[in-house]
């Protein structure tokens, strides 16, 4: 096990440290590209005595030690919110030296420069941050592999420590009320049926506002949760993939004066308990004697819940099951419930990352499925390219990198069709200056050509 140490040699934090893809040769051989790639560069992190450290650029690629090390121990990953460029600093004191000997030049906020020097020197090994491992000519594409073969990615979210703390250390007893056997979740269905038969008009769709609706009679402290989720790490695009895609995942704060782990495991045990919630509650309303005029207005509500802030497919939980429960919500009246796998009881939740389904469950692809997604997300970023080259990763489509939107465009369009042919009202020209988020972006996608695959989809899952 390993410890945080350096500023925080006093709060101790396990870590499961074993590679997670180790027993897997199939992964393996797939991560094998990766690592002979010229673009992927880790940085190495050796202790060389107590409390002194050796921090190199690398690229494995170069070295077959290296690699083989690699490929035994696996790797980690840092995610991180950029924030304003205005706020950023040089910073030259973090010791982690390229392949002349100096100092690598990075920009960074101050407030995470300690952060990120604990998670290295708590860790000794390899680890990949875009801040000393990614250039601008790094291809988007590698990121699907690097935070698909990671043993884990640390996000640094920014959000008070004191909320950080107080959703961690409460998610235990939550998780413990809400998967309870005690008859407690037909209850909630029940509840939020009730809610759903008498509301008119559209909803807050906070976080605050989804966890009230849902759970509002278990007197759950889900506030400091909700703080945690409204950080603007989880409103950016590139973080999207960054989040979906990891084997495991921890969310800490960025200037970590707590030593609290959020894991993402715990979340997709919450947010699966949610969606079987409003699965319980589409049974209830499909019923024939059901009165059709409220089943409209239910299918409205459930509609705006279903996404939670309109991305929860892949924004919280890249199941495939839920993912397919919130397309029979919005599919309500086409699509039969018994073709999903989804018991409204069931509180098992065994994640399949999306493109690891796609590489080893049959052959199904997902990219309907991801393509609906994006078209459902309001992220957004600084430079409207970003909404191809932050998402290609998950997409696996190789964008090469260019500062021309046409011919960025004219290339996304391209991969695109040779994906999916079947996308033949892409326009061949697009006007970035009108996108003011992903879901803006994307309405270029044919949704009704769309609905016909994922329906597809869904029945190849049978």
């Amino acid at each position: 096990m390993a410890f945080f140490r350096n500023a925080w040699r006093s709060l101790k934090i396990e870590i499961d440290a074993s590679p997670i893809h180790e027993a897997d040769e199939n992964k393996d051989d797939l991560g094998k590209e990766l690592y002979h790639n010229e673009d992927f560069k880790l940085i190495h992190v050796e202790e060389e005595e107590e409390g002194s450290f050796s921090m190199k650029l690398i690229t494995p690629g170069d070295h077959y030690s290296v690699r083989r090390d690699v490929q035994s121990e696996g790797f980690y990953t840092i995610s991180h919110f950029w924030g304003d460029t205005a706020l950023c600093r040089p910073w030259t004191n973090h010791g982690i030296l390229n392949d002349d000997g100096d100092p690598v030049e990075v920009m960074i906020r101050p407030e995470k420069c300690e952060t990120i020097l604990a998670l290295l020197q708590a860790n000794p090994g390899y680890w990949w941050i875009d801040l000393f491992c990614a250039q601008p000519s790094t291809p988007a594409v590698i990121m699907g592999d690097i935070f698909l073969h990671c043993n884990r990615c640390f996000v640094l979210a920014d959000c008070k420590p004191s909320n950080l703390l107080d959703a961690a250390t409460t998610m235990k007893d939550v998780l413990k009320t809400i998967e309870s056997a005690d008859g407690s979740h037909q209850k909630r269905i029940d509840r939020y049926v009730e809610r759903l038969r008498y509301a008119t008009g559209s909803k807050d769709m906070s976080w605050q506002s989804v966890f009230d609706d849902l759970f509002g009679d278990d007197n759950l402290d889900l506030c400091a949760l909700a703080h945690v989720l409204n950080s603007q790490w989880f409103t950016r695009v590139s973080t999207l993939q960054e989040f979906a895609l990891p084997p495991k995942l921890s969310i800490l704060s960025e200037t970590l004066f707590s030593h609290a782990l959020l894991e993402r495991s715990d979340l997709d045990r919450l947010f699966s308990k949610m969606l079987s919630i409003l699965h319980g509650a589409l049974n209830v309303f499909m019923d024939p004697v059901f009165p059709g005029y409220r089943r409209d207005i239910m299918a409205l509500h459930m509609l705006e819940h279903r996404s939670l802030d309109k991305e929860c497919a892949l924004h919280i939980s890249t199941n495939f099951s839920i993912s397919c429960c919130y397309y029979t919500i919005k599919k309500v009246h086409e699509i039969q419930l018994s073709s999903l796998r989804l018991d409204a009881t069931d509180t098992s939740n065994s994640v399949m990352h999306p493109i690891i389904l796609h590489h080893y469950s049959n052959g199904l692809d997902l990219l309907p499925l991801h393509l609906a997604s994006l078209a459902e997300s309001p992220r957004m970023c600084a430079d409207p390219s970003d909404y191809i080259y932050g998402v290609s990763g998950l997409l696996g489509i190789d964008i090469p990198r260019t500062s021309n939107r046409r011919l960025t465009w004219v290339a996304f369009k391209n991969e695109l069709l040779k994906r999916a042919p079947y996308l033949t009202s892409i326009p061949r020209y697009y006007n970035f200056d009108d996108v003011t988020d992903m879901q803006s972006f994307y309405k270029f996608i044919p949704r009704d050509v769309l609905d016909e695959r994922i329906d597809e989809l869904f029945k190849a899952y049978q």
